[in-house]
């Protein structure tokens, strides 16, 4: 059975795509779908919402992919909740580019720092 990963990156650069700091924001999403064994797949789906979006359209838009998981560097808790409720796993902290963050996620190399919010929830509002 595959299981199907989210990214928030800001570029449209495949798996070469940076992952981007601040979710709600991103200008694309890096959906890759992990097949049993090594094989991967992915599409890349441009983020509708990101310049005008109420609370939980971003999260609906993730769901719409089929998305287990959420990958960022920050996420508000606000979202954080949405993606709880929808069952969705989200993990923030991520840097770099996809690629480098499936790579540490095979080598169980990828730590999840101590920080889960964007800078959204020091006074910047959605």
């Amino acid at each position: 059975m595959s299981k199907k990963v989210a990214f928030a990156v800001d570029n449209n650069m495949g798996l070469q795509s940076t992952i981007s700091q601040h979710f709600g924001r991103c200008a694309y999403f890096v959906v890759v779908d992990f097949s049993p064994g090594d094989e991967i797949s992915f599409d890349i789906h441009p983020n509708t919402s990101a310049q005008n979006h109420n609370p939980g359209d971003v999260p609906n838009l993730i769901r719409s992919f089929g998305a287990s998981t959420i990958v960022s560097g920050g996420m508000g808790r606000r979202a954080r909740q949405f993606f709880e409720q929808m069952g969705i796993q989200s993990i923030v902290g991520a840097q770099g580019t996809v690629e480098q963050v499936i790579q540490q996620m095979r080598d169980g190399t990828f730590v999840v720092p101590d920080v889960n919010l964007c800078d959204a929830e020091k006074g910047h509002k959605h």
